[in-house]
């Protein structure tokens, strides 16, 4: 995976220009961020805030919020909370659809990131260098699966697939896929009365 430094919003978020709605990507170098390769402390996540929105921008939309890591040593679980929580938990970043994904994590910050998202029951993307993709992090079995189903058909509704496994309702299906945009690992658009779900990356 490329490695930028500071900020890039000029690249498309790897998706198909066939969808309806495409969603740009902004890449945050964390510790030009922090300014630092070891971050520690809420109280200093949180004093990063300024800069943070700065970095992805305050009218931005409809975006992956690319947090790259490739700089850090070590990232402890408090940092990680006080400086990007509100894009899993905020009104702003809810109506915004910003949609947090993590790259480029060393182990021991793996470590302490994973434990934040266990504390706060959180969900998120991680890139995965020995697939060249990314996964989610803390999915049970069945959300796996439908998540694995909605990036092999690309896009999809509950109907799309309701029609490749029947034995689950469509409303089952469609109750699982709006669990996952609500944990911010799929983007969504309406068409007609449906919604139809894209990944944030293929």
């Amino acid at each position: 995976m490329e490695r930028k430094g500071g900020v890039d919003k000029s690249l498309p978020i790897l998706l198909s220009s066939r969808f309806m709605v495409m969603l740009t990507q902004v890449r945050v170098d964390v510790a030009a961020l922090g300014g630092s390769t070891t971050l520690a402390g809420r109280l200093a996540g949180e004093a990063t805030r300024p800069a943070l929105d700065e970095a992805i921008g305050r009218e931005t939309s409809n975006a992956a919020i690319l947090l790259d890591f490739g700089g850090v040593q070590l990232v402890t679980s408090s940092y990680f909370l006080g400086a990007f929580e509100w894009l899993w938990n905020s009104r702003v970043a809810r109506e915004k659809e910003l949609f947090p994904v993590l790259a480029d994590v060393n182990p021991e910050s793996r470590d302490e990131i994973e434990l934040a998202l266990k504390a706060t029951g959180y969900r998120t993307l991680f890139w995965e260098p020995d697939q060249q993709k990314f996964r989610p992090f803390g999915l049970d079995r069945d959300a796996t699966e439908t998540y694995d189903r909605v990036v092999s058909l690309e896009q999809a509704t509950a109907t799309d697939l309701f029609r490749q496994d029947p034995r689950i309702q469509q409303t089952g299906w469609s109750n699982r896929l709006a669990l996952l945009y609500e944990q911010r690992l799929l983007s969504r658009y309406k068409y007609g009365r449906q919604f139809v779900y894209v990944p944030l990356w293929r």
